[in-house]
Protein backbone atom coordinates (compact mmCIF):
# COMPACT_ATOMS: atom_id res chain seq x y z
CA UNK A 1 0.00 0.00 0.00
CA UNK A 2 1.03 3.58 -0.62
CA UNK A 3 -0.35 6.76 0.89
CA UNK A 4 -1.14 9.34 -1.77
CA UNK A 5 -2.68 12.14 0.24
CA UNK A 6 -2.67 13.02 3.95
CA UNK A 7 -4.56 15.44 6.14
CA UNK A 8 -5.37 15.72 9.82
CA UNK A 9 -8.76 14.14 9.15
CA UNK A 10 -7.82 11.35 6.77
CA UNK A 11 -5.83 9.96 3.91
CA UNK A 12 -6.03 8.42 0.47
CA UNK A 13 -4.33 5.04 0.17
CA UNK A 14 -3.52 3.11 -2.99
CA UNK A 15 -3.83 -0.65 -2.58
CA UNK A 16 -4.54 -3.86 -4.47
CA UNK A 17 -7.43 -5.10 -2.31
CA UNK A 18 -9.61 -2.38 -0.80
CA UNK A 19 -11.55 -3.01 2.40
CA UNK A 20 -15.33 -2.65 2.20
CA UNK A 21 -16.75 0.84 2.74
CA UNK A 22 -17.43 1.40 6.43
CA UNK A 23 -14.73 -1.03 7.56
CA UNK A 24 -12.57 0.05 10.49
CA UNK A 25 -8.89 -0.39 9.72
CA UNK A 26 -5.66 -0.17 11.67
CA UNK A 27 -3.02 1.63 9.62
CA UNK A 28 0.68 1.91 10.25
CA UNK A 29 1.80 5.12 8.57
CA UNK A 30 5.46 5.78 7.81
CA UNK A 31 6.09 9.52 8.04
CA UNK A 32 9.37 11.38 7.48
CA UNK A 33 11.34 11.89 10.68
CA UNK A 34 9.02 9.72 12.79
CA UNK A 35 8.83 6.10 13.81
CA UNK A 36 5.80 4.29 12.31
CA UNK A 37 2.52 5.74 13.56
CA UNK A 38 -0.48 3.47 14.24
CA UNK A 39 -3.85 5.11 13.62
CA UNK A 40 -7.42 3.83 13.39
CA UNK A 41 -9.56 4.80 10.44
CA UNK A 42 -12.74 3.96 8.58
CA UNK A 43 -13.05 3.36 4.84
CA UNK A 44 -15.27 6.11 3.40
CA UNK A 45 -14.96 5.50 -0.35
CA UNK A 46 -13.12 3.38 -2.88
CA UNK A 47 -12.42 3.82 -6.56
CA UNK A 48 -11.00 1.14 -8.86
CA UNK A 49 -8.56 2.42 -11.48
CA UNK A 50 -6.36 0.85 -14.13
CA UNK A 51 -2.68 1.45 -14.78
CA UNK A 52 -1.38 0.68 -18.27
CA UNK A 53 1.43 -1.80 -18.37
CA UNK A 54 3.54 -3.84 -20.71
CA UNK A 55 0.95 -6.64 -20.90
CA UNK A 56 -2.29 -4.65 -20.55
CA UNK A 57 -3.80 -2.74 -17.66
CA UNK A 58 -3.37 -3.54 -13.97
CA UNK A 59 -6.21 -2.75 -11.57
CA UNK A 60 -5.68 -1.02 -8.24
CA UNK A 61 -7.89 0.85 -5.80
CA UNK A 62 -7.74 4.28 -4.25
CA UNK A 63 -9.33 4.26 -0.80
CA UNK A 64 -10.42 7.26 1.26
CA UNK A 65 -9.81 6.66 4.95
CA UNK A 66 -11.34 8.87 7.63
CA UNK A 67 -9.00 9.15 10.63
CA UNK A 68 -10.88 8.10 13.76
CA UNK A 69 -8.10 8.14 16.34
CA UNK A 70 -5.18 6.39 17.89
CA UNK A 71 -2.95 6.59 20.92
CA UNK A 72 -2.41 10.22 22.00
CA UNK A 73 1.36 10.06 21.44
CA UNK A 74 0.89 8.49 17.99
CA UNK A 75 -1.53 11.23 17.01
CA UNK A 76 0.93 13.89 18.24
CA UNK A 77 3.66 12.38 16.05
CA UNK A 78 1.25 12.17 13.08
CA UNK A 79 0.31 15.83 13.53
CA UNK A 80 3.95 16.89 13.94
CA UNK A 81 4.99 15.06 10.76
CA UNK A 82 2.13 16.60 8.78
CA UNK A 83 3.28 20.01 9.90
CA UNK A 84 6.76 19.32 8.51
CA UNK A 85 5.62 18.03 5.13
CA UNK A 86 5.84 20.60 2.39
CA UNK A 87 4.04 19.17 -0.59
CA UNK A 88 1.38 20.53 -2.94
CA UNK A 89 -0.66 17.37 -2.20
CA UNK A 90 -0.79 18.00 1.54
CA UNK A 91 -3.08 20.56 3.12
CA UNK A 92 -3.29 19.82 6.85
CA UNK A 93 -6.57 21.72 7.13
CA UNK A 94 -8.49 19.91 4.41
CA UNK A 95 -11.24 17.40 4.95
CA UNK A 96 -10.85 13.70 4.34
CA UNK A 97 -8.83 13.13 1.21
CA UNK A 98 -11.31 12.73 -1.61
CA UNK A 99 -10.60 12.81 -5.32
CA UNK A 100 -12.74 15.03 -7.51
CA UNK A 101 -14.44 16.64 -4.52
CA UNK A 102 -16.22 13.48 -3.31
CA UNK A 103 -16.71 13.05 0.43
Amino acid sequence: ERTENLSRRGMCVRCDRPPAIGTRVLLQVLLPGETPVDVIGRTRWTRIEFEPGQHGARAFARVGIELLGGAPRALERYDRALGRLESPNVDPNTAVASPEGRR
